[in-house]
């Protein structure tokens, strides 16, 4: 039933949100009516997973957000952790700046000797 409503929401006009609201809800409700945990989920969820439906830039998952941020999470995976607060904060200001000069296509080395230079 889920995957009938995500492909149904895909489909569906911008005013067709608040449909796609109710059936995501009774499905919930189905899942709670059985004692599973996950209707609680999905009824908490419901009204926020069809933003996508109402603003036609928003992608339907977060598949791209996790690709994205996938090599910082290798990263951090891979030093641990770093040793104190601020080293954790210069650690995500650098790799802010480098991953959003690379997504919009800038040159790299050339961003940072612009940063380094002011």
């Amino acid at each position: 039933m889920l995957c009938r409503l995500y492909h149904d929401a895909k489909l569906a006009p911008p005013d067709g949100r608040d449909m796609l609201e109710i059936r995501a809800r009774s499905i919930a409700d189905g899942y709670l009516r059985l004692g599973c945990r996950f209707g609680g989920t999905l009824d908490r969820a419901a009204r926020d997973l069809f933003t996508f439906v109402e603003h036609p830039g928003v992608p339907p998952t977060n598949n791209e957000s996790e690709r994205f941020l996938r090599p910082v999470v290798i990263h951090r995976k891979i030093r641990q952790r770093m040793g104190s607060l601020d080293g954790m904060r210069v650690f995500g200001t650098i790799m802010t700046c480098l991953l959003t000069w690379r997504r919009r296509g800038l040159d790299v080395g050339e961003q940072l000797a612009r940063v380094l230079a002011a």
